[in-house]
């Protein structure tokens, strides 16, 4: 079950991050002008409706930013294909209670020993 539930969070993790990066590429290349540029090439040096240059402060500023966004959602990807094809542990929960358990008496053990 737990597996499972593995499984569906790491798709809707997938899914998370393939949404979240289109819309945040869209919204910065719509702001920038930059679909135009591809269907009009000139229009890269040519001023847009407020009067600047395509090339200017906002890549400046948004390419940066963009990259280390791209950065982090590849990463959030890479985990959320990991956390979906993950194999299931070989050591069930019982038995790392059980040895956490006699790891403690052991301490305890040395403990009361040293004193």
């Amino acid at each position: 079950m737990k597996l499972l539930k593995n499984k569906i969070m790491g798709v809707l993790m997938l899914i998370f991050v393939l949404v979240f990066g289109v819309w945040y590429s869209l919204c910065v290349f719509m702001n920038s002008g930059l679909l135009t540029a591809f269907i009009i090439p000139d229009s890269i040096f040519q001023p847009n409706f407020l009067g600047i240059p395509l090339l200017n402060s906002y890549w400046t500023i948004a390419l940066p930013i963009y990259l280390l966004v791209l950065i982090v959602l590849f990463i959030a990807g890479w985990l959320g294909i990991a956390t979906i094809i993950a194999k299931p542990p070989k050591v069930s929960e019982e038995e790392i209670n059980r040895i956490m358990t006699l790891e403690k008496k052991l301490k305890d053990k040395k403990e009361k020993e040293k004193s």
